[in-house]
């Protein structure tokens, strides 16, 4: 068991990116959202998390060496994605799509 600490998310970081950098696997999602009293798909930003458990020593020390802090919820380039999606697949009839 490793020792509690607190973590601190960075921008753009989500929980399964801090239970992979602290913990060494993203199985310990759950157990840090219990352990911070937090559902899994919570927005961290601007929480103090209670590190829960080291799964894999591993890929933690991996991490750490290098100083790798995964922060996977943003969009690589938000320019790219179309304001609204267009296509049948997306119309809604009398929304989009007039019936007439």
């Amino acid at each position: 068991m490793a020792t509690p600490q607190n973590i601190t998310p960075i921008a753009q970081q989500n929980l399964l990116d801090i239970a992979l950098q602290v913990c060494g696997s993203i199985e310990a999602v759950f157990l840090l959202a219990q352990a911070n009293g937090i559902g899994i798909t919570a927005d961290i930003i601007g929480l103090n998390l209670l590190q829960a458990v080291t799964v894999n020593k591993d890929v933690f020390d991996f991490y750490k060496k290098n100083t790798i802090r995964p922060a996977t919820g943003g969009l690589a380039n938000p320019k790219n994605i179309p304001e609204k999606l267009q296509g049948i697949d997306y119309w809604g009839i009398e929304f989009d799509f007039i019936v007439t």
